[in-house]
């Protein structure tokens, strides 16, 4: 008798231990999930790497040159499948504005690490170069992911610039901002 209530004990241990496990799968990031506060995870990590490759287009710069608001920009964003340590950029642009002193002239190039908020809708954030005076990098680019449902665009063709952390709403100084996959 003993005997057969502890295995009913250890039955019901791994029973416990089991559901939790699923629980614990429901709530990761990692997976696609809907949530009240937050909606569907669009871009779980295991998908991220769908992002990466060579994009184009125009950025609007704020922090390294206040004088240079508009500029040509090309955007190379490496990822390997599942790894959030592999997710690098590569930033390039050249300023548009006749204000700038150096139009035209001098090319900027920025690298540093990027990662995906599903917080307030996708938006893919280009980390700050590291600095050793903070202990971590601040965000310095948001791009919405384009999530439309045309079929002609394909998966993640088009990132539309807003702030540094998608939190501008979407203001007129980024309609034009927008970086095209090109390969």
């Amino acid at each position: 008798m003993r005997k057969t209530w502890i295995q009913l004990g250890g039955l019901a241990l791994l029973v416990v231990a089991a559901a939790c496990g699923a629980q614990e799968k429901a709530r990761n990031p990692n997976y696609d999930y809907h949530d009240p506060g937050y909606g569907p995870i669009k871009w779980p990590l295991r998908s991220q790497h769908l992002l990466a490759g060579h994009y184009s287009g125009l950025l609007q710069i704020e922090v390294e040159r206040t004088e240079c608001a508009s500029a040509r920009a090309e955007l190379w964003l490496e990822a390997a499948v599942g790894d959030q340590k592999s997710h690098r950029y590569t930033l390039k642009y050249t300023c548009l504005s006749v204000q700038d002193p150096k139009h035209h002239r001098e090319t900027v190039t920025l690298r540093s690490t990027w990662w995906v908020d599903e917080i307030a809708g996708s938006c893919l954030i280009l980390e700050a170069e590291p600095d050793p005076r903070f202990s971590y990098p601040s965000p310095l680019y948001g791009f919405r992911i384009d999530e439309t449902d045309n079929p002609k665009l394909g998966v993640a063709r088009l990132l539309s610039q807003d702030g540094a952390n998608c939190q501008s709403g979407g203001g007129p100084e980024y309609h034009d901002k927008i970086l095209k996959h090109v390969h």
